[in-house]
């Protein structure tokens, strides 16, 4: 099979790039990124994906060899990224799929301070606390469940 030709349905298939960001330990300075492809057909006889990526539209300064998974999480700084992924088999490696960019804001919120646990009788007050960061400044609400 012509690896070529069995793999180009792949080099179309990059479909989402996911940025999470949202945990506490996510910061301003570095956030979680989820590449996810689809699979090719399984008559292909994919052996594995390489994730790359790097700062300039087609310049991929890092390429990771996945193995044979459909997706992958890096941690990345601040910054524009340009994704795409190929497929290979025992006749070689597809070509890159259609490019994803995303950009991570240096100003991404985080919480630095999360609000403590609190017991309080009926009819009293309780008191909660919150710190966060980012630029613009984040606002937040208190709501009741």
């Amino acid at each position: 099979m012509n690896v070529t030709n069995s793999v180009t349905r792949l080099a179309r298939a990059l479909v989402l790039l996911t940025l999470l960001v949202g945990s506490a330990a996510a910061t301003a300075e570095a956030a979680t990124l989820t590449a996810s492809w689809n699979a090719n057909p399984a008559g292909d006889n994919i052996t594995g994906y390489k994730l790359s990526y790097g700062t300039s539209s087609g310049n991929y300064s890092t390429v990771i060899d996945v193995g044979n998974v459909l997706s992958y999480a890096v941690n990345l700084g601040p910054g524009t990224y340009f994704f795409a992924v190929q497929a290979y088999n025992v006749g070689g490696t597809s070509p890159y799929s259609t490019e994803v960019q995303i950009t991570i804001d240096a100003g991404a919120v985080a919480i630095t301070t999360q609000p403590a646990n609190q017991t309080v009788t009926v009819g009293a007050n309780g008191i909660f606390a919150v710190v966060a960061s980012g630029t613009p400044a984040p606002t937040y609400q208190w709501q009741g469940i």
